[in-house]
């Protein structure tokens, strides 16, 4: 029996660590954008900047904020490991049980962003 949530879905995100690490480490910004409204991220792998934009690629850095910094994201995924069995277990209690719906929606991350968003 599925417990009715004031949620409509909870998206995980499934993604092993080394991928994670890939995303992080290759992440780029261009200096000059550093605080504006609208900024835009680039990667070396999945998001080069323009190969003919010169002044734009000797700009860009890696995105080294200690929030987000790649050493962080070792410590996340070991805390999120420790509690996931548990997670899993409660998120799956809720859904819509005439729809058969439950709450928790995996998603397979380990793929391009257009065939996660798809």
């Amino acid at each position: 029996m599925l417990i009715k949530s004031g949620l409509d879905a909870v998206v995980w995100f499934q993604c092993p660590l080394k991928e994670c690490q890939r995303r992080a480490d290759g992440r780029r910004i261009d200096v000059e954008e550093i605080g504006k409204s609208s900024t835009t991220f680039y990667h070396v792998n999945d998001a080069q900047p323009p190969s003919n934009e010169a002044p734009l690629n000797e700009r860009l850095e890696p995105i080294d904020e200690d929030r987000n910094h790649t050493s962080a994201l070792v410590d996340r995924v070991v805390s999120f490991d420790q509690q996931e069995r548990s997670m899993n277990k409660w998120l799956t209690a809720f859904g819509v049980e005439d729809r058969q719906y439950e709450l928790l929606q995996p998603v397979d991350a380990n793929q391009s962003k257009e065939g996660v968003t798809d």
